[in-house]
């Protein structure tokens, strides 16, 4: 016991590898089903809006068990992303300054808030592009991109963009890692 203790983190890490390991078997299970479609569009709703479910724990597995569909998977998980950012997005611009003023007092984070809003509104191309394709949660920077009141338009082109770019490079190598593999196997044959 006393080595699972010196274990970076002990039993906690232990119970957060048992919970990835049941995401990537549930993930796989939704991929092999004939709605799968519709549960990839759902996770890249949500994940685009409020919940911190990526949607590339579906598209993977549905990509390698599907290669020639990959551009349609793609595709729908782009669209429904973009939505999801819209949502939040629109939940940016109107609930946050009401949780805000709810939250704390407004003399307290008026001015910091007002400092950030400030520089998202003349920086936020960078921080949708940066916050789109990598691993940060894209939920907040729609959230923060509504909050600065950034321009819609140039945020859906950009969030477009970006999530397209991102989705596709994951589903094309998904995609072509599993033909790939397909090849090799039949090789050693």
């Amino acid at each position: 016991m006393s080595r699972l203790r010196g274990w970076a983190g002990g039993w906690r890490n232990v119970a957060i590898l048992r919970f990835a390991k049941h995401l990537r078997t549930k993930a796989q299970n939704l991929a092999t089903q004939r709605a799968s479609e519709r549960w990839l569009a759902l996770v890249a709703l949500a994940n685009g809006s409020v919940v911190p479910f990526p949607a590339e724990l579906l598209l993977v597995p549905m990509c390698c068990r599907h290669p020639p569909h990959w551009l349609r998977y793609c595709v729908i998980a782009t669209l429904f992303s973009v939505f999801g950012a819209a949502l939040g997005y629109v939940l940016g611009a109107f609930a946050f300054d009401w949780l805000l003023q709810s939250s704390f007092s407004s003399h307290v984070v008026g001015a910091e808030f007002q400092l950030v809003r400030n520089h998202i509104a003349d920086h936020g191309i960078i921080y949708v592009l940066t916050g789109s394709l990598t691993p940060l949660p894209s939920k907040f920077v729609a959230l923060a991109a509504g909050a600065a009141s950034m321009n819609i338009w140039m945020f859906l082109a950009v969030v477009t963009l970006s999530r397209l770019v991102g989705y596709g490079l994951v589903a094309s190598a998904a995609a072509g890692a599993r033909v790939t593999w397909q090849a090799v196997l039949r090789k050693l044959r």
